[in-house]
């Protein structure tokens, strides 16, 4: 019986938000982190997104600082080499894909040059390798920054959603970057 009464007390909220909007985006709005920025602990280091066209880019300059990177760029075929660690990052101007060590990633969308500055889409630096030997990046839309995460990584809020008459546990964070790109 008292199991039953905390899971009535936690579902609570989530079946009284059924005002203005659908029920999952009061939950939603309610969510820690949905509304404001991840809080992290001190980090050693972010840089602000640059918006390009409405999409947010990285200097690949940025980039390389915040993976302690070696830059090697070749002008007759316009790709930048990346080298942390053992990692290898290339990227091609105007190319929607990366190479990430024997990978190929597809980018969001295409690495471009503003003000002869080589720029990478943000959401990139969440698909790189997770290696101690390199920084860990995330790319945080809500600050618009992307972030070196301390060695303990993120911890995201969870909570639950209502849509369609179907009850979800959801991490808030990536329901909020599904809907709001």
């Amino acid at each position: 019986m008292k199991r039953l009464a905390i899971a009535a007390w936690l579902l609570l909220p989530v079946l009284a938000g059924t005002g203005g909007g659908s029920s999952s985006d009061a939950a939603l709005a309610g969510a820690p982190g949905a509304r404001e920025p991840l809080e992290l602990s001190p980090v050693s280091g972010s840089v602000p997104a640059r918006e390009v066209e409405g999409r947010a880019y990285l200097s690949a300059n940025d980039l390389a600082r915040l993976l302690g990177a070696r830059r090697t760029w070749r002008g007759d075929v316009r790709r930048l080499t990346l080298e942390a660690g053992r990692h290898r990052i290339e990227l091609i101007l105007e190319n929607p894909f990366a190479v990430v060590d024997s990978s190929i990633v597809r980018l969001p969308y295409p690495a471009r040059s503003v003000d002869g500055e080589m720029m990478v889409p943000a959401a990139f630096v969440d698909g790189l390798p997770r290696d101690p030997e390199i920084a860990r990046l995330l790319y945080d839309p809500l600050r618009g920054a992307v972030v070196v995460l301390p060695p303990g990584g993120v911890v995201r809020a969870s909570g639950f959603t209502v849509d369609e008459g179907v009850t979800r546990l959801v991490e808030y964070m990536r329901e909020f970057e599904r809907r709001h790109g």
